[in-house]
């Protein structure tokens, strides 16, 4: 008898349980979140989110105004912006991609404000020029010559060879 009273209680309790549980964070809305632009990203960009937790907004990144995907290349993450101009690989450095691009990569990219310092460094030539480092207190110091860099605008990255 009183276990059996105990097993109709338990199961009534976790019932209960259960539905303010599902009440609580069961939510059927939507929400988005406004990002600041970023070194790559330069424009404000949006995510749609399931839940309010953190305070985000009502309604999807759709509904205001961020209607294009754009998508990272590590990751594989969604932003939505304003104008998919603005997620091109050349218009982020390679770091996303409008839906129908393909990841080139970061260490291979053509654009940017790194490779335009690769190639500026590789014009200069920095032919024979020795880098010495110290390895630590009273330790050797470690010598490297800098190899000489040639620069095909149609390739990257430049072909460089010690001479």
């Amino acid at each position: 008898g009183n276990l059996l009273s105990l097993i109709v209680i338990m199961k009534f309790l976790v019932a209960v349980v259960l539905s303010l549980f599902s009440a609580v964070f069961a939510d059927d809305q939507s929400y988005h979140r406004l990002s600041d632009p970023s070194t790559h990203l330069k424009v404000t960009s949006c995510r749609n989110i399931n839940t309010d937790l953190f305070g985000d907004e009502p309604g999807t990144c759709e509904s205001v105004g961020y209607t294009e995907a754009c998508v990272s290349c590590r990751g594989a993450m969604t932003f939505m912006v304003e104008d998919i101009s603005t997620c091109s690989q050349e218009s982020t450095e390679c770091y996303f991609r409008t839906e129908d691009e393909e990841c080139i990569g970061t260490s291979q990219c053509p654009y940017g404000k790194e490779r335009e310092g690769d190639r500026e460094r590789a014009h200069k030539g920095l032919r024979g020029q020795v880098n010495c480092e110290r390895l630590g207190p009273g330790s050797a110091t470690m010598c490297v010559e800098l190899p000489y860099c040639e620069w095909d605008d149609s390739n990257y990255p430049p072909k460089c060879h010690h001479i």
